[in-house]
């Protein structure tokens, strides 16, 4: 148990020195809905970025699953700047997670959750609400969306 703590506060404290020293260096650059293509996808791709980051250090559950934030970078892209950002952030992330650990089930599910997770948080972001119930709607959205094939695998 200490050990499975010890890595998901390690995964942890990278999110935050990955988003402070960001949020430093390109504080200007994060996209906007005005913003060009070019520099949603740019947005996007440093999310992925992280989520890749995050998987290479993530907590070893079992032989084929593992946990980690990487649903978070896709989640704050959704809300803090554009849909297409939060795609390019979700695909990154699933291509990364078949690369990583090669082809396999459940590779190829968590894909296909990644992209899943992407649109839906992407749509709760377009949503005339306050940023607080999108933040819970999408963390449900991805909780649910990460859990059902978890379970089924465990199963």
């Amino acid at each position: 148990m200490y050990e499975f703590a010890k890595e998901l506060f390690f995964n942890a404290t990278i999110m935050i020195s990955f988003i402070t020293l960001s949020n430093q260096l390109f504080r200007e650059k994060i996209a906007t809905p005005s913003s060009t293509m070019h520099r949603k996808v740019l947005t996007g791709l440093m999310a992925g970025l992280l989520g890749c980051l995050l998987m290479v250090f993530s907590v070893h559950v079992t032989s084929d699953i593992y946990l980690d934030l990487r649903n978070l970078p896709i989640i704050m892209m959704a809300l803090y700047t554009t849909f297409p950002s939060a795609i390019v952030a979700s695909l990154v992330i699933g291509l990364f997670r078949i690369a990583y650990f090669g082809i396999n089930q459940s590779s190829i599910i968590a894909f296909v959750a990644a992209i899943c997770i992407g649109i839906g948080c992407g749509l709760i972001g377009k949503l005339n609400i306050r940023r607080s119930v999108k933040w819970i709607l999408s963390i449900l959205i991805a909780f649910i969306i990460a859990a059902l094939p978890m379970a089924v695998a465990l199963s």
